[in-house]
């Protein structure tokens, strides 16, 4: 099946598209949408009333024309609802005070680094739960959970990239006193960044592991990052659905040897999920992964009619719905697109694997079953690829055009290297000997990966960067071609193929255009 026999996929992206005009759209703008979005949904209406007697032909038409309707208009009035909480912030810009309150998040930019802290109490009455943004004026390095005292002067107000994450406002400051977590989640967390930091600061990759297994990141540096990014491998660097994947697949394989039912095993890793989040500091875009992967474990399990692309689709009307300003979040809208592009070529990648297998026997089986399975990564990396291209491309202005390829070639041993990571750190404080044994091979294949990562950035290999002002054409092309391939028929593999050479030429002559 495809999107245009999924209602509620409809209802979704619909719902999706009212909030970003309810954002976007001036207060006169608001007015004309919800009148053009109630006359489609009387019209709509009146046309499915029509079909039942005399125009069978446009019922569909007619049934999706008003769930569209009812999801732009929900959508428009719920951001607006939204979006006014935050103006009441804008008296605090310029403004000093002091805070009190815990740290839930860090990182750093070229510049400067940040912390995200969670008021508690502030002289200047700030409301208890008011998320800031941050930036040091000293070095001090702080860990999640940790509990501050600062003296701050408020920014303006944040844009909506950062309300996706619930931070409300700007800040520079200095930290003017610090306790460490005394919670045993702190605790343990604090225990996790020690181990990694003894374990992999001989291979430089200290920072990149405190990122793989505890969201610290920062000690990554700006330059990891950057040829990271460069290479199409950013999403390994945060927590991400892919993280959470393979630590429930290792947990799972081990309650499938000791028994434990299907059922019972899906209890347990979404409960781990939930435990492991709280660990990394539930951030907004580690729940989302963990909402999602709960969505498709239960929906598929709970109710056989639904796959994964209807439990991708509920997960997104529940997280627009506790907070709207996620449409504008970068990693919901990657980790949203490369699922959706994944579940949809899924069915070609395995169609075109059977094609390679043939009906071939003996040697010549496995050696093709081999090259399937190549073919079906490389395919499915692909499309994910060029489904998050639009978002890439306005986003960065920057395309990785090697990604299927190094993703081909990385993402398959991730797994590995992040479960040697986890063992390593869960021996580290009862046989450091052991440990350190075991943490040769991943902070080896880390550091080494680093260094080939960093060659291609600085030979010009991997990204393209797009001038100001074109990654409108290639993206067009993309956006047609998903939104044609989406409502197509079938077997149509030709609209990929098509539409992957168009974003890949356009995208080449636009890069190498003078500046």
């Amino acid at each position: 099946m495809m999107l245009k026999d999924r209602l509620f996929t409809v209802l979704a992206l619909f719902f999706a598209a009212g909030i970003a005009v309810g954002f976007v759209a001036s207060p006169g703008g608001k007015a004309v949408c919800f009148f053009t979005f109630a006359l489609l949904i009387a019209v709509s209406a009146g046309l499915l009333r029509l079909s039942k007697k005399r125009l069978p032909d446009w019922k569909n038409a007619a049934v999706y024309a008003l769930i569209a309707s009812i999801g732009l208009t929900v959508g428009t009035g719920w951001a607006h609802l939204r979006a006014q909480p935050y103006e009441e912030f804008s008296r605090f810009s310029g403004r000093e005070d002091t805070v009190a309150g815990t740290v839930t998040d860090s990182g750093s930019s070229e510049t400067s680094s940040y912390v995200i802290v969670k008021a508690e109490r502030s002289v200047n009455a700030l409301p208890s739960g008011t998320k800031i943004r941050l930036y040091l004026d000293t070095s001090t390095r702080l860990l999640c959970g940790d509990n501050v005292t600062v003296k701050l002067t408020y920014g303006n107000l944040c844009g909506r990239d950062l309300r996706a994450e619930g931070i409300a406002l700007n800040a520079h400051g200095t930290i003017v006193a610090r306790e460490y977590a005394d919670d045993p989640i702190g605790f343990l967390r604090r225990k996790g960044v020690s181990y990694c930091e003894k374990l992999y600061a001989p291979f430089g990759q200290q920072g990149l592991t405190e990122a793989l297994l505890f969201r610290e990141k920062s000690a990554l540096s700006a330059e990891v990052s950057a040829v990271y990014r460069n290479g199409g491998l950013s999403h390994l660097l945060a927590i991400s659905g892919l993280h959470l994947v393979v630590l429930m697949t290792i947990l799972r394989r081990l309650l499938s040897r000791v028994g434990v039912p299907a059922y019972a095993a899906d209890i347990v890793c979404i409960t781990a999920s939930v435990v492991y989040a709280i660990l990394v500091g539930a951030s907004p875009s580690i729940l989302r992964a963990v909402f999602m992967m709960a969505c498709v474990a239960v929906g598929t399990r709970a109710f056989k009619s639904i796959d994964g692309i209807s439990s991708l689709s509920a997960a997104l009307i529940v997280l627009l719905i506790l907070n709207p300003y996620a449409l504008f979040s970068v990693g919901l809208q990657l980790s949203f697109l490369s699922c959706l592009g994944i579940l949809l070529l899924e069915p070609y990648a395995e169609l075109l694997g059977e094609q390679i297998v043939g009906e071939t026997v003996g040697r010549k089986k496995k050696l093709r079953k081999l090259l399937a399975g190549v073919a079906e990564n490389f395919f499915v990396s692909a499309g994910a690829v060029l489904f998050t291209f639009p978002v890439v491309a306005f986003t960065f202005s920057e395309v990785s055009w090697i990604a299927p390829l190094l993703n081909l070639l990385v993402v398959p041993l991730f797994p590995y290297v992040l479960t040697l990571v986890l063992l390593s750190a869960l021996i580290c404080p009862f046989w450091t000997e052991a440990a350190s044994v075991l943490a040769f091979l991943p902070g080896t294949a880390l550091r080494g990966l680093e260094l080939a990562l960093t060659a291609l950035r600085e030979s010009g290999i991997g990204s393209l960067t797009l001038p100001d002002g074109t990654a409108w054409l290639p993206a067009v092309f993309v956006c047609a071609a998903l939104f044609g391939f989406a409502f197509l028929k079938q077997k149509r593999l030709e609209v990929v193929v098509t539409s992957s050479a168009l974003f890949f030429v356009s995208t080449v002559v636009l890069a190498f255009l003078p500046g």
